[in-house]
């Protein structure tokens, strides 16, 4: 009865606070009412509800051809608004509605006595697939445990067998979550623990249930605000079950109740038999324990003489190792120093060989048709020199036949510039005294970037300017 269950529900707030209307109707299949509405009596029946939406204008055809509208019915006459009949024979004929629908039913029409029927519950059980996990920074974002659930359970249920997986202590308290599936989850509280799971959540949607525990001093991880609505403890019992303590109390109470006078004597008797019996088992067990005793303290003498021994290998092996460790000491010393020796000799024979090489390295040069002959090292002098920079080896030169460098300058005072770079100075006595002849060589210094010659024949220059 989906649709026609829908059409009660869509129809029960336009006549909530209204009378009946209807004269009372022969109805057999109903829900049970513990609060009687009408005169008649509780009636027992049936439950199963479902969720559908529909228009307005046919769920009203709907419940105008249910309630016979469409055959005839006309308000107000002393006939039953039917056709509503209970199907004997067939139970699958017969239409459920919720127990407030069946109540709503009740009010307008009325049950007649003979049709009072037995309860019968109809339990759903859908589960869905969730993601749960105890709220914090990463909740959603990394992988979580997969857990079933029922949709149709209570949020408290629900709370309390996340407590249980994630072992959360009995008087602490805790708040469920629940969020989408997503990037970027979005989690609100589920505060209502009577309210059914499947009225918060979209079946072909993905979530994520996150349980939140209270912190010292009554304080959330999140700082949102939000108490729990419900009792947890009504729960506990249909995850748990009744506790051992409890069992074994009724059993002895219902015990006690039937027990008889010979059924004493006879536990009275066993008890005796029981007490012998376990003398004796006690005074065996003594004496083997004092023969076990005795077993172990020869052990222990065996184990003390072994300790003995053993500390003094070990004092003697202590004397050996400090002996090791000076002769180690020493020879460490000894191959430091012959490291150390090693070094040196190769450095000097690395030293011998460059200078071998560089007086070996000879360059020919050819400066405007003159010749000169010279060593790198020679060259090398003035590490800021453009004469420095040509045979560094960064660039590459190209000799000519004769293995001699070509320079495009004026090879006259050449020889003066290659004695400043042999000599580290220049002695004034070996210049030309005249004048044109130092500004020639003032500007070959220029030009071969040595900065200390030249500043040097700059004050010459000066000099025979001031004569």
């Amino acid at each position: 009865m989906s649709d026609k269950s829908e059409l009660v529900r869509s129809l029960s707030d336009e006549s909530a606070d209204s009378e009946p209307k209807h004269p009372p109707l022969h109805v057999r299949n109903s829900w049970p009412s513990h609060d009687p509405v009408s005169p008649r009596g509780p009636m027992k029946g049936k439950c199963f509800s479902h969720n559908r939406a529909m228009q307005q204008d046919s769920i009203r055809c709907m419940w105008e051809e249910y309630v016979g509208h469409l055959k005839g019915f006309i308000p107000g006459l002393s006939d039953p608004p039917g056709p509503i009949e209970m199907d004997t024979h067939n139970d699958a004929n017969n239409d459920y509605v919720s127990e407030e629908e069946w109540k709503r039913l009740l009010k307008w029409y009325g049950i007649a006595p003979m049709h009072q029927l037995d309860r019968k519950h109809v339990y759903f059980k859908d589960e869905k697939a969730f993601d749960i996990c105890t709220l914090s920074p990463f909740s959603g974002i990394v992988e979580h445990a997969v857990k079933r659930f029922n949709r149709f359970e209570e949020i408290g249920y629900i709370e309390c067998q996340m407590r249980r997986i994630f072992q959360v202590a009995a008087h602490k308290k805790s708040r469920l979550w629940i969020s989408e599936k997503a990037q970027v989850p979005r989690f609100r509280q589920l505060l209502l623990r009577a309210r059914m799971l499947n009225d918060c959540i979209h079946r072909d949607k993905v979530y994520i249930l996150a349980l939140e525990e209270e912190l010292a001093g009554n304080l959330w991880p999140t700082g949102e605000p939000g108490e729990s609505k419900g009792d947890l403890a009504k729960y506990s019992d249909l995850i748990w079950g009744a506790t051992s303590d409890t069992c074994w109390s009724d059993e002895i109470l219902s015990s006690l109740d039937v027990l008889t006078e010979g059924v004493s004597d006879r536990v009275r008797a066993t008890v005796e038999t029981f007490l012998e019996n376990g003398r004796a088992a006690l005074q065996e067990r003594e004496a083997n324990l004092a023969q076990t005793l005795r077993s172990y303290e020869s052990k222990l003498d065996e184990t003390l003489k072994q300790e003995s021994e053993l500390k003094k290998q070990q004092e003697e092996l202590t004397v050996d190792r400090e002996v090791l460790a000076r002769e180690t000491e020493d020879l460490t010393r000894k191959k430091e120093e012959f490291d150390a020796d090693v070094q040196r000799f190769e450095e000097e024979v690395q030293r011998m060989k460059s200078l071998h090489k560089i007086q070996q390295t000879r360059i020919k040069l050819e400066i405007g048709g003159h010749v000169y002959t010279t060593s790198l090292q020679t060259l090398s002098r003035d590490p800021n020199s453009m004469i420095a920079a040509m045979f560094s080896g960064k660039h590459e030169l190209h000799p000519e036949a004769d293995g001699s460098y070509f320079i495009d300058r004026d090879g006259t005072y050449f020889r003066y510039i290659l004695n400043f770079l042999r000599d580290g100075y220049i002695d004034a006595g070996t210049l030309p005294n005249d004048s044109v002849a130092l500004k020639e060589l003032l500007r070959e210094a220029k030009y071969y970037q040595l900065t200390e010659l030249a500043e040097y024949l700059d004050e010459l220059v000066a000099a025979n300017l001031t004569k």
